[in-house]
């Protein structure tokens, strides 16, 4: 950094400016002025918007600042932010003075100093030096009284609004107004005493006397300690740290680097900046620079996706095309049928073996055959294993037993604590048959399995992970698995992934996404538990099956993550009127000679039905491929693969955890399961729908349990909001009058939840239809089939990190009525809590099946 200078001036003054300071001058000056404030302006702003209007809310921002449950993290936030922001200006103006702010250089120059006033804080926090007088000092102080003096003003007057419990961060103020002076105040006898004859180092006593050069050395000695403290931290990356701090000391770092270049470079700043870009991207043009643990990424282990393609119905085995097509369903097989061999839910599962020479119509047949024998062995499981053992644990002789099956949306910490809080509640409600007096319990033995997205599942897998044979026989607490998780993250991306960004290193490792793998394990150990690890439970029945399904972002297709082997809920197929079409992507060669001109006959898609044809279902042509199963595409990671990174694969929430590579060719990164479906309904019903004629056959009915992490029931049911102003005033035309450029974005958004919802309740209409209306083998009436919806009542910021207000408030979620002082958050006359009713009836329902 440089002070000014006005032997050299690199700017020149436009006519028409005044020559004295404007208020305004300091936070727009053109656009490579505002270029050259950008770190300083976004920072204040954002700033400004959290402690005044709540910015991001949603997600629990405020939270960050105000921190109600640690007094050290609250003084934290008002210490670092003051100082963040003071350096930022600070940096601004040394920029400013060398290129933008002429005017004030005339000012000092021309003797007029006096008529600069400047801030009572700033004259105290930044006094005129006694020892040696330097014209530039009115300028900084003129400087700092119209930009960090108000800014402190006004993220200081929200501390009033509620001053018994933001108190910390007004002491944090404190703190750095005193660090400043104290540090000024040395600076000033440092000045002094370099200023003294036949002191020992001239080259530095010329470099912080006279002429403003002080103002270069205290820019780059701040900027030189925020460097120390930057590679210490980076080298420890401290997990518990106040990320508020972290981020401050990020955005001072940045800004002192933009701020540098501006200086150095006032005419080129955009070229220096634009190749720094450049170097980044250089820097992370390396595929799978991110990896998941208990993956293998070694260039022979790197699985080639086109491999496992659904095989074509027809092929021509004449052509080299329609040969390879053959080889590849055989090594399928093979692949497959060998996994199968080993064992599967407690067994081993017979197999024939498949000729070389065998037909490609015997080789696809075969196929097909081995994929629905996995679905047979799942439904000889459950009633060899799953349906005996509870019968036996209940001592219930011959009775069919109820299932349920569980889908959870996402929604960070609180919906894993709303999830974690309403499957322990059931456990409690539906004990069964178990000893009285004992923490036993036997739902967790009538739950099948249990799907969904983002912090939901990490409450689900929490559960799950916790079970003995008897449930929760040794205690569980759901709001012990809530924790600061939130701090590790953002530690981790400002002093592990940030410098990695500017490295040309094709891999590391411990990046904020396992961050949050350790976090959750720490709350709850077992989470390390590995899949192979969770089998034992799952086979003996006493541990339901967690089915996670986070979303691809090259193509949009999950990647289903179980111990369930579920190839039928990765395609859709039917009979298909398809025309010829060219080979999957990866397959290559040339087509029949006597196929049609630029068509190579490689598929024809449609299979014409022959008469002796007894299982037309095997030649069915998919329609899409919507899934792949990842212990499909790499089997031997079954044995090294972790609970907690499928739960934080499946909680790759954008920006707040990376997107990461799987090891496939061609690349696919992983993000949260919400991109596709936030509720896990549909991965759920078509579970249902796959086994539904063995459910029809072995159960007395089956509950789809929703658990959602906020309010949409009523939306989804009725046309016009609650809140929908149906008498337009003021605001409302004025939003209308915006609605040409806000309604592309506004319909997006609503499109994203609202499509999943209505297409989940349209899927349980189909299984309420095939299970529940009336046909010559279904009776009138039954209620075999039925859903139940339970909805975190209130409303919580979504984030990895709760207050213990927020806590509370989603404990208290199956109370009818619930006030803490004068504040109601809800009660039967005001905002009525519908989950009380919820559960009497899913236990009346499930009463009557004789469960």
């Amino acid at each position: 950094m440089g002070a000014p200078t006005r032997d050299s001036p690199v700017c020149e003054v436009r006519p028409n400016e005044s020559a004295s300071p404007k208020a305004l001058a300091p936070f727009f000056f053109g656009l490579t002025g505002f270029a050259q404030r950008l770190f300083a302006v976004l920072a204040s702003v954002f700033f400004l918007l959290v402690v005044w209007f709540h910015l991001g809310k949603t997600y629990n921002i405020p939270e960050l600042i105000w921190y109600e449950n640690g007094v050290f993290f609250q003084i934290s936030s008002g210490f670092s932010i003051t100082l963040a922001v003071g350096y930022l200006w600070l940096v601004t103006y040394v920029v400013d003075a060398r290129c933008t702010s002429i005017p004030l250089e005339q000012e000092v120059a021309s003797g007029k100093t006096q008529a600069i006033r400047s801030g009572w804080l700033i004259r105290w926090l930044v006094p005129e030096s006694p020892y040696a007088a330097d014209p530039h000092w009115s300028m900084l102080t003129w400087y700092l009284s119209v930009t960090w003096q108000p800014l402190i003003f006004l993220l200081a007057v929200p501390v009033l609004f509620d001053p018994l419990n933001r108190w910390p961060f007004a002491i944090g103020m404190a703190l750095a107004f005193l660090v400043t002076r104290l540090a000024v105040t040395g600076l000033h006898r440092l000045q002094h005493h370099l200023s003294q004859p036949n002191q020992p180092f001239p080259r530095v006593a010329q470099g912080l006397v006279g002429d403003g050069r002080w103002l270069r050395a205290l820019a780059t000695t701040v900027f030189v300690g925020l460097l120390v403290a930057y590679a210490v931290l980076s080298l420890t990356v401290p997990n518990h740290s106040p990320p508020i701090a972290s981020l401050c000391i990020m955005f001072a770092f940045l800004g002192g680097i933009t701020g540098a270049v501006w200086f150095y470079f006032p005419r080129g700043g955009w070229l220096v900046l634009g190749a720094v870009f450049g170097w980044v991207v250089f820097c992370n043009s390396w595929p799978y620079k991110l990896r998941f643990p208990g993956l293998e990424y070694g260039k022979s282990d790197r699985v080639r996706l086109a491999a496992y393609e659904e095989p074509e119905v027809i092929v021509d085995e004449n052509t080299p095309l329609g040969k390879q097509e053959k080889q590849r369903v055989i090594a399928m097989y093979r692949e497959l049928a060998a996994k199968l061999q080993e064992g599967y839910l407690g067994s081993a599962v017979s197999v024939s073996p498949l000729n070389d020479n065998a037909s490609y119509d015997s080789v696809y047949r075969s196929y097909r055959e081995l994929l629905e024998k996995i679905r047979h062995q799942e439904e000889f499981w459950l009633e060899a294993g799953w349906v005996n053992a509870l019968r036996q644990a209940r001592g219930a002789g011959s009775e069919k037993p109820r299932m349920a099956v569980v889908a959870i949306s996402g929604g960070a910490n609180r919906s894993a604590l709303w999830a974690a809080l309403v499957l322990h509640r059931l456990e409690e409600e539906l004990r069964g048959p178990a000893p009285a007096g004992t923490a036993e319990s036997l739902f967790p033995r009538h739950i099948r399995v249990i799907c969904g997205a983002s912090g939901g599942m990490v409450g689900a897998s929490h559960f799950v992970a916790t079970l003995d044979a008897k449930g929760h026989s040794n205690g569980f607490d759901p709001a012990s698995i809530v924790a600061d998780h939130l701090s590790p993250i953002c530690n981790h991306l400002v002093f592990r992934e940030i410098p990695f960004l500017f490295l040309p290193v094709q891999s590391y490792t411990h990046d904020r996404g396992q961050a949050l793998e350790d976090a959750l394990a720490e709350t709850t150990p077992n989470l390390d538990l590995t899949f192979a690890g969770l089998c034992k439970g799952e086979v003996e029945g006493w541990r339901p099956s967690l089915i996670f399904s986070p979303m691809l972002v090259e193509d949009g297709r999950r990647l289903l993550v179980s111990n369930l082997q579920l190839p039928y809920l990765t395609a859709s197929k039917g009979r298909f009127l398809i025309d010829h079409g060219a080979p999957p992507a990866g397959i290559s060669g040339t087509g029949s000679p006597g196929g049609s001109v630029g068509k190579p006959h490689f598929y024809t898609g449609q299979r014409v039905l022959r008469q002796n044809d007894v299982e037309p279902h095997l030649y069915q042509d998919r329609y899409s491929q919507s899934a792949v199963e990842l212990f499909r595409l790499f089997p031997r990671a079954q044995e090294h693969f972790k609970l907690k990174t499928a739960a934080r694969m499946n909680a790759s929430f954008p920006y707040i955890s990376p997107a990461v590579d799987l090891p496939t060719v061609p690349g696919r990164r992983v993000v949260d399961a919400g991109y596709y479906d936030n509720f896990g309904v549909n991965v759920a019903a078509m579970w249902i729908f796959r086994h539904r004629e063995w459910i029809n056959n072995n159960t007395s009915g089956i509950v789809l349990i929703q658990i959602r992490d906020s309010a949409s029931n009523s939306l989804r049911r009725h046309l016009v909001k609650p809140e929908e102003v149906t008498t337009p005033g003021l605001w409302e035309r004025l939003g209308t009058g915006t609605q040409w450029l806000t309604g592309p974005p506004a319909g997006a958004a609503s499109a994203w939840g609202a499509i999943t919802s209505f297409r989940n309740d349209e899927q349980m209409q189909i299984l309420n239809d095939l299970f529940n209306q009336p046909t010559k083998k279904v009776e009138a009436g039954r209620d075999f089939f039925t859903t139940v919806v339970f909805e975190r009542p209130g409303e919580v910021g979504m984030n990895w990190y709760l207050s213990e207000d927020n806590k509370n408030e989603i404990l208290h979620g199956f109370e009818e009525k619930y006030q803490v002082g004068d504040n109601l958050y809800w009660s039967p006359d005001k905002n009525p809590n519908p989950n009380p009713e919820a559960l009497r009836l899913l236990k009346q329902w499930w009463k009557n099946g004789g469960a």
